[in-house]
């Protein structure tokens, strides 16, 4: 793992250790954190309500997202050896009872998932990709928060805010199951891990439980930092991000590109600019 300091996370959260994972992620979480929007009604009122919206991962555009690896070990003995399961290997399988336990705890794992509520956070708020991603083609926006005063040691939290995990395999739950339940921070785990090919975004997540947050909806965040404005940005959208910035004491900037580098560039709009 490329930082040291996430393996120590993991480790905590693997050992049920939640203070030392808290302790972890307030000493090296970003000042600055970014979210892209597009712009809609929703966006504006997100933002009005000072708040972000969480959601299941079965929701967002990785289907990967938070899934685990869940299999035996005589099932994965056959695909390391063939990259296949022949119906002579599942014979060899000890039992039934370990076919159905499996399928009922992958039920449990998929139902749980469904239960989590998360948002998505990055480190960057000038990567051209990302603004094609999640900014509309760079006619949305990216707004900027300090969350440090998210990551509390008081147990239990309402919420985390850890970084994710990139990883060319998927999350492995067997070591936090047993035969009659599933260790619960196992799930906060595997919503932490992506492939590596995301990896490129620097993503940070807020994550609550379903106690606290049993549908998705909005959470209240401290109030945004700064605004940017994607290059494409509509005009009255302009304006009415301008007059919302300026009444709420929000920083804003406009977004130019560089004329000889594949780099972005952005400036402070003061109150008798654009």
């Amino acid at each position: 793992m490329a930082n040291s300091w996430k393996q120590e996370l993991i480790e905590a959260l693997q050992g049920n250790d939640l203070v030392q994972a808290q302790k972890t992620t307030a000493s090296n979480i970003p000042k600055k954190l970014y979210k892209h929007f597009s712009i809609s009604d929703n966006t504006f009122d997100t933002l009005e309500k000072g708040a972000v919206w969480l959601s299941d991962p079965s929701s967002f555009n990785d289907p990967y997202d938070s899934a685990t690896s869940l299999i035996s070990e005589t099932m994965k003995s056959g695909w390391e050896e063939e990259m296949d399961i022949t119906s002579k290997q599942l014979s060899a399988i000890n039992t039934a009872k370990e076919i159905f336990e499996m399928a009922k705890h992958q039920d449990d794992l998929k139902q749980i998932r469904r239960a989590l509520r998360v948002c998505c956070f990055s480190e960057l708020n000038n990567s051209i990709l990302m603004w094609s991603h999640y900014a509309d083609e760079h006619k949305g926006i990216c707004v900027e928060y300090d969350l440090t005063s998210l990551v509390s040691t008081t147990l239990p939290p309402k919420w985390f805010l850890y970084p994710m995990i990139y990883s060319e395999t998927l999350f492995d739950v067997n070591p936090y199951i047993n035969e009659t339940n599933i260790h619960p921070l196992s799930l906060m785990l595997c919503s932490l891990y992506k492939s590596d090919e995301w990896s490129y975004e620097k993503e940070w997540r807020l994550i609550t439980a379903p106690v606290i947050m049993p549908k998705a909806g909005h959470m209240q965040i401290p109030q945004p930092t700064a605004i940017y404005l994607g290059s494409r940005i509509k005009t009255e959208h302009r304006q009415t991000l301008k007059e919302f910035a300026f009444r709420k004491e929000i920083k804003l900037f406009k977004t130019d590109f560089d004329p000889l580098k594949f780099r972005m560039h952005f400036s402070e709009i003061t109150a008798s600019g654009i």
